[in-house]
């Protein structure tokens, strides 16, 4: 299981979620017209029930991060999405387990704005 690598696997990905925020049409098909959503979208697609927060596959052990963290996944998607969600308050984070993207922006959230313990 990977985060979407190829820009075709990427470009499905885009189009599913613009469908599901109204704002796909038949003429938005063409690559030129497809953007990255912003985090403020993938937000409010979360708190709307269109993501669920699953645990990281990548990871080997369930680290405290990991513990307070999830990866999003597309309700009717197999595949983990390369963002990381708070399970606590749903901040979104970019994530891409296969570019060794770290935790340590995932720990600074719980430390400043979730006041969490890590050993908890």
């Amino acid at each position: 299981m990977s985060s979407p690598s190829s820009h075709d696997e990427a470009e499905v990905y885009v189009v599913k979620v613009k469908q599901r925020l109204g704002q796909y049409s038949a003429d938005s098909t063409t690559k030129s017209k497809l953007r990255i959503l912003t985090l403020e979208e993938v937000e409010t697609l979360l708190r709307k029930g269109s993501f669920r927060i699953i645990p990281n596959p990548f990871s080997k052990s369930e680290t405290a991060v990991w513990k307070k963290f999830g990866l999003l996944q597309l309700e009717d998607s197999s595949k983990p999405l390369p963002y990381a969600a708070c399970r606590n308050c749903q901040k979104v984070y970019p994530y891409n387990s296969s570019h060794s993207s770290g935790t340590s922006t995932l720990k600074r959230h719980l430390q400043e704005y979730c006041f969490t313990e890590m050993t908890q």
